[in-house]
């Protein structure tokens, strides 16, 4: 098995020492100086509650309440977003490239269609990564392919990513379609 964390640290420790010693990578659609503020986090929603029957307004209360706050919470004056803007004031839904919304996700042979079409070069690239792990042994598995190249209607599945969405924050959801048999039961497969 592949430790990405063990991959990575050289290039990340290469890239940190660049930007400390003041020579970034900077082509014409990068600055590393800005690339360098980029983050991944690891959000915990609340698993879709309703207070009585799942609506469109009984439900998501922990995505949406997080998507609002994140719109209503600026960015400081020194952020690299804020030196590029004559308009409106950027806020933390500005940082986001993507919300990558993992659900459903441990029962056997899940099969995750590409729901959005702006990120569908992302959900590809996860596609070929996966292909190249199993051609090379890497992937203790006997699942058919993860990844269907026919895509799924956009939308088609509500979920905690709606309110980032309605944001104008780009999407990839990785849920399986169709859901698992073990959803919302106490089966195990």
């Amino acid at each position: 098995m592949i430790d990405v964390a063990e991959a990575l640290t050289p290039l990340l420790k290469a890239r940190a020492a660049r930007v400390k010693a003041g020579k970034p990578l900077l082509t014409s659609e990068v600055d590393e100086r800005e690339a360098s503020e980029v983050t991944l986090q690891l959000v915990f929603f609340d698993g879709e509650e309703a207070f009585e029957q799942w609506t469109y307004a009984d439900s998501l209360y922990g995505s949406r309440f997080l998507a609002e706050t994140w719109e209503d919470t600026l960015l400081p004056d020194h952020h690299p977003l804020n030196k590029r803007r004559m308009g409106p004031l950027p806020n933390v839904l500005d940082t986001m490239d993507v919300l990558v919304l993992l659900d459903l996700l441990g029962a056997p042979k899940p099969r995750m269609r590409s729901f959005f079409p702006e990120t569908r070069w992302l959900f590809d690239e996860l596609a070929a990564t996966d292909k190249r792990l199993r051609a090379a042994k890497l992937v203790d598995t006997s699942d058919d392919m993860w990844f269907s190249p026919i895509p799924g209607h956009p939308g088609g599945i509500d979920d905690d990513h709606r309110p980032f969405l309605h944001r104008g924050v780009p999407i990839l959801h990785l849920i399986p379609s169709p859901f698992p048999s073990v959803w919302h039961s106490l089966k195990v497969s």
